[in-house]
């Protein structure tokens, strides 16, 4: 048989974190009892043997075909990201140093989509990244393809507050697609819990001035916007949200037996996750 080039979220060569990453292979194993959006992987293996573009075409057009036909729909929006070797490991996170891509459609957009992300562990930002760790060469890549949620509100939470208590879970939440919250260009909304009593609740709403949303133009693509006034100011997540959001982060900090990061988003009221990984400095 042919090797394997794309790995499906939730199977079990996509837990492997030596083919698939360390984002990937956690969202796969942690599919299985979290809501997790559905996706594939081109695997390390596949792309360390520099594939030429249509190679990479022929991958993405399996995985993309596939998941659009599980829905439905010809144009599905995906999320393209890195999920290198290494990123989002206990020592060393990566977060911010390869690219990631929202709102794409078409094999076409998505292929470039990949490849792009498959050379930003060539820029500038990555190369600085691993030289101030001591990383000698650049990591295996593996690229994540899922199927984008458009969020109402993007979350990333801490299971022990880095600027607080380790019995306290930070919860962070803005407008819309997360990028102008991992982004830092919005100050969110922040909500402080007490663990093992969710009722002892500290928020402080912000006035959120930009918000990240889909447009509808071309083959679709991400934008920031300024936030419209009766949204600006108003709290994102009301309180049962907030105690579902503490919920979901303990019970992945217990699952994976460390203090995690988490990135999550709520659309039409169903809680997704879309990140896991330990906390690092």
């Amino acid at each position: 048989m042919p090797p394997k080039r794309v790995a499906w979220l939730g199977d079990t060569d996509c837990h492997q974190p030596h083919l698939t990453g360390g984002k990937a292979s956690t969202l796969s194993e942690l599919g299985s009892e979290f809501r997790v959006p559905e996706g594939f992987v081109l695997r390390a293996d596949a792309l360390a043997t520099n594939p030429s573009p249509d190679k990479i075409r022929r991958w993405v057009t399996q995985g993309y075909n596939r998941l659009w036909d599980s829905h439905g729909v010809s144009d599905l929006q995906v999320a393209v990201r890195s999920s290198a070797v290494g990123e989002d490991g206990a020592e060393q996170s990566f977060a911010g140093q390869h690219d990631t891509y929202l709102g794409i459609s078409g094999i076409s957009n998505v292929t470039k989509a990949v490849l792009d992300c498959i050379k930003s562990v060539h820029t500038d930002r990555a190369i600085a990244y691993r030289r101030e760790h001591q990383i000698t060469n650049p990591p295996l890549m593996a690229v994540l393809v899922q199927r984008l949620i458009p969020a109402d509100v993007s979350i990333v939470a801490f299971s022990t507050n880095p600027v607080g208590s380790d019995d306290e879970v930070l919860i962070t939440s803005t407008w819309g697609l997360g990028e102008t919250l991992v982004s830092g260009s919005v100050i969110p909304d922040s909500y402080v819990v007490s663990k093992g009593d969710e009722r002892r609740i500290e928020s402080t709403i912000a006035i959120k001035q930009r918000m990240t949303l889909l447009s509808q133009g071309g083959s679709f693509s991400a934008c920031e916007v300024d936030t419209p006034n009766h949204l600006a100011n108003a709290a994102t997540l009301p309180l049962g949200a907030v105690g579902e959001v503490y919920k979901l982060v303990t019970a992945l900090e217990e699952r994976q037996g460390y203090p995690v990061d988490v990135e999550a988003c709520y659309e039409n009221g169903r809680l997704y996750l879309l990140q896991c990984r330990p906390i690092t400095a």
